[in-house]
């Protein structure tokens, strides 16, 4: 179908369409954003490059997208990879207006694992209930100057990533950039549902009241633990 609308990145002259996700599991509904598919580099499987990121962090930055009812710029862009959330096997990504803050952290003031003038990388413990946390590596991008140097750095990252075979989540923001590294697609507790970039964000799609009565905050956050490798692994990778 014909997109919404077209975009060029101000800072890498690419192009990049706009569509309008049509997935019954989520209730807001969200874009769908892919490259140009006019263009056959673009026609490829779901796998990040470096252009991709570098393009979605100048998106995120150069946006002033804001959810309704809010006055707070809160928009950001997910990924998927294979085997943690992906439904297909092409190219893409999703933007959406959150509806709440994404995640509340615990900042312990534990020195970076990395960092330079343009990101801090640190790994973080997501609390999205005070009985269970989900563990991510957080990059701190606020005071970036160079996205071509971010986009190096964590380039770097997602590759070591992958090449330990495992899969794994991202969430754009602003001044942020959140890593989940999976370990498996499927939450491994009840609910045994699938697991993308909007659960990970802290937003979850029930399909009925009984459902929806058998949930609490600490399940859902059990859910996304028990998918997600644990705090010690994550510092041992």
């Amino acid at each position: 179908r014909e997109p919404l609308a077209e975009l060029e990145c101000k800072s890498s002259h690419r192009n990049w369409q706009i569509h309008w996700n049509i997935a019954p599991q989520d209730y807001n509904g969200h874009f769908l954003i892919i490259p140009d598919i006019t263009k056959a580099q673009n026609r490829r499987a779901q796998l990040i490059c470096d252009s991709d990121l570098h393009d979605l962090i100048d998106m995120v930055r150069s946006s002033d997208w804001k959810s309704c009812n809010k006055d707070e710029k809160n928009s950001f862009i997910g990924y998927n990879s294979i085997g943690a959330g992906a439904s297909q096997n092409h190219i893409h990504f999703h933007g959406f207006a959150s509806p709440s803050p994404l995640f509340t952290f615990d900042f312990a003031q534990t020195p970076p694992f990395y960092e330079n003038k343009d990101l801090k990388m640190h790994i973080r413990s997501g609390y999205h209930s005070r009985n269970c946390s989900c563990s991510c590596i957080e990059v701190q991008t606020k005071n970036a100057t160079d996205i071509s140097s971010v986009t190096h750095d964590v380039s770097l990252l997602l590759r070591v990533i992958a090449e330990n075979m495992h899969p794994f989540n991202i969430v754009i923001g602003d001044d942020n950039i959140f890593i989940f590294v999976r370990m498996f697609n499927e939450a491994q507790c009840s609910p045994y549902m699938s697991l993308g970039v909007l659960e990970y964000s802290g937003t979850f799609v029930y399909h009925n009241d009984e459902e929806l009565a058998n949930w609490s905050a600490s399940l859902l956050c059990q859910c996304l633990s028990s998918a997600a490798i644990s705090k010690d692994t994550l510092e041992d990778l």
